[in-house]
Order: structure tokens, then C-alpha cells, then sequence
């Protein structure tokens, strides 16, 4: 069960567009269960449980896109140019719960009016305190 305010070391991992980022650091547990953190002036949110991911992110680019397993979900992109709509589409999802942490996959699809790029999300999260305790085993 995640609690509001613990602390998770994180791993999140993104593919898509040509583009491909990866990020390691310490979250926050929000009140919605969600990790929160930022990572070079870039705050996101990242919530998942059984068929469904969200995942918010607020910078450069601004977008809260809602993955749902067997379902096509609008969204809008936010951009200094201005808001670009999409719709993504979920080709394969996994999250999985245990021992307070989380392990979330999923394969999706993002459609620009026409234009179709194929992303890809990895996300883990572990207590902070239990990923110290098996640094200090290694």
C-alpha cells in the first residue's frame, strides 16, 4: 500500500517520437496514491494501478494523458506554440503491486491528426527505505 508523503526511489524510462529519456530519482506519494517529482525544471505525476496508467507532465511540454488498457483516450498537448490535440491507443499493458512497490509497462500508440508515433513507458517505484536496505546487502 503506498502512503501519502513516503518517500520511492523511481525509475522511469520513455520512448517515442524519436525521443527517448530515462530518469532516476526519489518521488514523492501524493493523496491519489501518484508519484510526484521533478527532473531538470520538469515536473510529473505518475499514477497506475490494474488497465490503466496516467501520466502527467508539466514543462516545456504539458500534457496529462490517461492510458487505459483497451481503449482509445483524448488529450491535449501543450506547447509555447500552443495546444496540439491527440488521442493514444494502448497496444500492451502491464502494472504490477507488491512489497509497497510498483512495476508499470505500457506500449501505446499517440495519433497528431494523422500522424502516428508508437511510445513506450516504463515505470518503477520502491520504497526509498527498502531500496537503501539492498544497497546495504550488495
Amino acid at each position: 500500500m503506498r502512503k501519502k508523503g513516503k518517500e520511492a526511489a523511481i525509475f522511469l524510462r520513455t520512448e517515442g517520437g524519436g525521443v527517448a529519456e530515462r530518469i532516476a530519482t526519489t518521488a514523492r506519494i501524493d493523496g491519489g496514491g501518484g508519484y510526484v517529482f521533478e527532473q531538470d525544471g520538469t515536473s510529473f505525476r505518475i499514477e497506475a494501478k490494474e488497465g490503466r496508467i496516467r501520466i502527467g507532465r508539466r514543462g516545456e511540454i504539458n500534457y496529462e494523458v490517461d492510458l487505459r488498457a483497451g481503449e482509445e483516450r483524448q488529450f491535449t498537448v501543450g506547447t509555447q506554440y500552443g495546444d496540439l490535440r491527440a488521442s493514444a491507443r494502448v497496444a500492451e499493458m502491464s502494472v504490477r503491486e507488491g512489497d509497497g512497490g510498483l512495476e508499470a509497462e505500457c506500449r501505446y500508440f499517440v495519433d497528431f491528426s494523422g500522424s502516428v508515433q508508437e511510445h513506450f513507458v516504463r515505470f518503477r517505484a520502491k520504497p526509498a527505505g527498502l531500496v537503501e536496505r539492498e544497497e546495504e546487502k550488495g
